[in-house]
């Protein structure tokens, strides 16, 4: 272990179990070697057998520590002591049971040196929300300070690195409690405050923060007086430590924000039900926030359609704050996808976003001259101003935003959209809004530049009309032909969701099974086999490993070896082998993957003559000496996709 190591990684432990075990393999598996980071992991007096099991897990590695201290309850405790005993020059704080992406420490110090950050950002991914956070990480900012400042920061959680003696020096430390909601929040911004540059790494996933069952964020929420107090504690912290010219914009932008996600945006399960008594504890909590943090004219800082609840709350006109959210909250964005076809080595999509209710109705505005009117409860808008009825200008600015994600490892990646905005008429003087969008996807630059990793990627649009932002899987019934682009196989499939996927690693479907063989005509010897794959779509083709697997009860099973050939003349399979007389279920594999079972069946004579015709459903031979049956090689292939979720991420 060096004696001061690029970076310390701080874990806060209680009562983990084996839940730290992939915080620890991720680390395991990092590309910065182990000798230049240390793991420190501070167990919070669990009253289990986790400091026992955290002491035998660090006697396997020599670069990992671990501490333990009297139950402080919160994370605060054991974070601040692990900043006590850090060494490297950044920390980074995880939770016990998330993970790093492989290359995280290596590319993140290494930013962290070429910019000379006080706190990096980087790019860090929810388990169970491709949405989350995404705005934050669009491009590398070397220092974020000047533009956009401090909401550079956001998600403001603290998955970050931060200069180990910039926090010594100004003793920037989490607050400590029993129970401190929003902990994060308030360090974040105490070293936003002292920080000279921070930065942006949206090149490289970073952090995967899985949320897999409860934790304490989620004992909490705005039924509670608790949730209230403490946020008011929050804002008046934020009002305070941001005070004066210099932090100005950064005192607005963060009461504003928290006004908006936790008060407007939190207020929504309290007006499900009339009546609800948990409106009495809230509402005297909400007028206080309203008259001691958030001036009238910062309203003109949320959207239209936030602009209108803040209104309502303002007047205290609950009634009607229910109403609008019932109307508001019904309508969801949603793009179809018109045109899904390769062009050379790039995939080129357009796609329609439309806006419809709950019923699946179009969203409708009323057209009056220039301005387009919502169409609310009469109450609702005898109420608000005319201003807050007009949503022409959100409806110029509405946007979208292609993403790809990999379904393993969850990390998505934007491309580069067109919008054309449009007003459809629909009579009566009715219009509803729709988007046209256009996107090039080339697999060899997908990934912020670099060839999108082997493995299945969902196609996502991120969707915004001011308030209302949707991150939904692109719809589509007529997929792109299977193609090998960049010497590489890509399956373009329609996936149970009815939306847009990419398979680059042949592992759930193949190009050479999708590529529309014409089986009941293809004959030929196991000695010299060649499928034409006509469907197929040839970019800059290229030579790939194949193999074609023939099982049978009655016989041992075989293999056909060869290659993938996709050239000027198309793309075939080229394949040579030996296999006794007999009738085979086939299945077919490329480069490393797995074998997929196919729905053809091959019949082989004395000779080595084969024909091949279709089955109905892919057929498993039963269990037998020296061969698994399908299930076995499922069971096989889903523990192998397990075990390489992070290290192909």
């Amino acid at each position: 272990m060096s004696d001061a190591p690029k970076v310390s990684v701080i874990i806060a432990a209680y009562r983990s179990g084996e839940r730290i075990l992939r915080v620890l393999e991720s680390l395991d598996a990092q590309t910065l070697p182990q000798d230049e980071f240390e793991t420190i992991v501070v167990d919070d007096g669990s009253p289990d057998d986790t400091y026992e099991l955290l002491t035998a897990l660090a006697a396997e590695r020599p670069n990992m520590r671990v501490d333990r201290i009297e139950n402080t309850g919160w994370a605060s405790g054991p974070r601040n002591h692990g900043i006590e005993l850090a060494r490297g020059e950044w920390l980074l704080f995880m939770d016990h049971d998330d993970a790093l992406y492989p290359d995280a420490l290596r590319r993140g110090s290494e930013f962290a040196a070429e910019h000379r950050s006080d706190i990096v950002s980087a790019k860090e991914v929810k388990s169970n929300n491709v949405g989350w956070g995404f705005g934050g990480y669009v491009e590398n900012v070397a220092n974020a300070v000047p533009e956009p400042g401090i909401t550079a920061l956001l998600p403001m959680l603290p998955h970050k690195l931060y200069r180990r003696t910039m926090l010594l020096e100004h003793g920037v430390r989490f607050p400590v409690g029993r129970r401190m909601l929003w902990e994060d929040v308030y360090f974040n911004v105490a070293a936003y405050r002292v920080a000279e540059v921070v930065s942006v790494l949206a090149d490289t996933p970073f952090y995967l923060w899985t949320i897999a069952g409860g934790n304490n964020s989620s004992t909490y929420g705005p039924g509670s007086a608790e949730y209230w107090r403490r946020l008011i504690d929050l804002m008046t912290y934020l009002d305070e430590t941001l005070a004066g010219e210099r932090f100005a914009d950064a005192r607005r932008a963060m009461l504003v924000q928290q006004y908006r996600v936790r008060v407007v945006g939190r207020f929504h399960p309290l007006l499900g039900v009339a009546d609800d008594p948990r409106l009495a504890v809230a509402m005297p909590f909400v007028r206080e926030i309203l008259d001691r943090f958030i001036p009238v004219e910062w309203d003109a800082d949320l959207g239209v359609l936030d602009r209108a609840k803040s209104w309502l709350l303002r007047a205290g006109r609950i009634d009607l704050l229910r109403q609008l959210h019932q109307a508001q909250s019904a309508v969801v964005g949603q793009a179809t996808a018109d045109v899904v076809e390769w062009r050379g080595d790039r995939l080129h999509l357009t796609a329609t976003v439309r806006w419809r209710t709950a019923e699946g109705d179009p969203l409708l505005l009323q057209r009056d001259g220039d301005r387009l009117r919502r169409r609310l409860p009469r109450a609702v808008e005898r109420e608000l101003p005319e201003a807050l009825l007009d949503v022409a200008g959100d409806v110029d600015r509405a946007t979208a935003l292609v993403t790809v994600q990999n379904r393993g490892g969850r990390e998505a990646w934007a491309q580069a959209t067109s919008v054309g905005r449009a007003l459809e008429d629909v009579g009566r003087g009715l219009v509803t809004p729709t988007l046209r969008i256009e996107t090039v996807l080339d697999p060899a630059t997908a990934a912020y530049g670099r060839p999108l990793a082997e493995t299945t990627w969902d196609v996502h649009v991120r969707v915004q009309l001011s308030d209302l932002t949707h991150h939904r899987a692109l719809r589509t019934t007529t997929p792109a032909r299977p193609a090998i682009v960049h010497g590489r196989p890509v399956a373009v499939y329609t996936n149970t969701r009815e939306a847009l996927s990419l398979d680059l690693a042949a592992r759930l479907r193949s190009v050479a099974k999708d590529g529309k063989p014409p089986i009941e005509r293809l004959t030929g010897t196991v000695r010299d086999l060649v499928v034409p794959l006509p469907a197929v779509h040839v970019g800059t083709g290229g030579r790939i490993a194949a193999r074609l697997m023939l099982q049978s009860d009655e016989a041992p099973a075989a293999s056909l070896e060869g290659q993938l050939v996709a050239d000027g003349d198309g793309a075939r399979l080229e394949l040579a082998g030996e296999a006794p007389a007999g009738v085979y279920a086939v299945e077919v594999a490329l480069g490393e993957a797995e074998p997929l079972p196919t729905t053809w069946r091959a019949r082989v004579d004395q000779g080595g003559g084969v024909a091949f015709s279709r089955i109905v459903a892919p057929q498993a031979p039963s269990a037998g000496a020296g061969r698994r049956t399908l299930r076995d090689r499922l069971i096989r292939h889903v523990r192998r996709s397990g075990r390489r979720l992070l290290r192909r991420a």
